[in-house]
């Protein structure tokens, strides 16, 4: 679905996020929807923008359910996580293009008589080109009688302006320094000639409640190409236990006149029902645009509830393993 734009009446308008979608296309990803399994249901997700165009809110609406998953505050370098009843405060740096380089978030709180206190911290990585080459992932927590660390590491290979693979390993610590648990997996992507004109991430990567980064645009650029399979091999140890995963999945895309995306269907050997994505978009001139958020955010919720959210967060990144155990 696309709001069409005459020839020469964009105003100049541009993004101070390094997008080609919004500076060349002259448009706005305003949803993307979700549909797979046999239901009719739908989710989708909606992007929200800024007086400067910066994406600053990502909201997911389900079937019976709504609500703001990410609101960023680019003033003073915030975001909010609202559905947890106030802002996690996490931080984010961001490099000249306008990407992402670092998310960090720590917490503090007593329980049941006992103290706990811990932190996250990921750093991203670009090659000159404005591809995401690696993000690395710490956690940290501790209480009176223990403390847990956790390390992931994630690296992506680009060859001619393609992701063509990315190599992800996590290693979970003990308090006495022994790895408890760990996980690793490898993505393997194919392409054809079907040109990403404006290099967006493919959805099948990144649309769920909380990889909204993604979707808008800060973790840096797609591919040139559109993807025709990406493979996945996982595999996880824990305890005595190891569990490994395997899925092959072929895709179709369908492009608007201007070349945007616009329907991305993936069929993979493990589903019996495909999984599709619906693409929308707005005029960079058409679409009523939000205020910049000014003014440091407040934190309304407990300092557990803080805590769970933002460690739930810290493992909803895409490639990264999550831990079996729950952690």
């Amino acid at each position: 679905v696309i709001l069409k734009i005459a020839d020469g009446d964009r105003g100049g308008s541009t993004s101070s996020v390094d997008n080609p979608l919004v500076n060349d296309g002259g448009l706005l990803l305003t949803s993307i929807s979700n549909q797979s399994g046999s239901s009719n249901d739908m989710d989708t997700y909606y992007i929200y923008y800024d007086a400067k165009l910066r994406p600053y809110k990502y909201t997911a609406d389900y079937t019976n359910y709504a609500y703001d998953v990410l609101i960023i505050d680019y003033d003073n370098g915030k975001m909010d996580m609202p559905d947890w009843d106030g802002a996690s405060n996490l931080s984010l740096s961001f490099n000249s293009k306008g990407y992402i380089t670092k998310v960090k978030g720590s917490w503090s709180y007593s329980e049941d008589g006992d103290n706990y206190s811990g932190s996250m911290e990921w750093n991203a990585s670009y090659d000159k080109d404005g591809h995401l080459t690696g993000i690395t992932m710490n956690n940290e927590e501790k209480s009176d009688e223990y403390n847990d660390k956790g390390i992931s590491k994630m690296t992506l290979s680009w060859t001619g302006g393609n992701l063509v693979s990315y190599n992800s390993d996590s290693k979970w610590y003990d308090e006495d320094g022994q790895v408890d648990e760990s996980a690793s997996s490898t993505g393997i992507f194919t392409y054809g000639t079907q040109q990403n004109k404006y290099k967006q991430y493919p959805a099948i990567l990144t649309v769920s409640d909380d990889t909204g980064l993604f979707n808008m645009g800060l973790f840096g650029l797609g591919p040139n190409n559109l993807p025709t399979s990406y493979n996945e091999v996982s595999v996880e140890e824990y305890g005595d236990h190891k569990y490994e995963y395997k899925e092959n999945l072929t895709s179709t895309f369908t492009l608007n006149d201007n070349g945007s995306i616009d329907t991305e269907i993936w069929t993979s050997d493990r589903d019996n029902y495909p999984r599709k994505y619906m693409y929308s978009y707005s005029d960079v001139n058409s679409v009523s645009r939000g205020i910049t958020r000014s003014g440091a955010m407040t934190s309304t919720m407990s300092a557990s509830d803080k805590a769970k959210r933002i460690r739930d967060f810290m493992h909803k990144l895409p490639f990264v393993p999550k831990r079996r155990s729950g952690k």
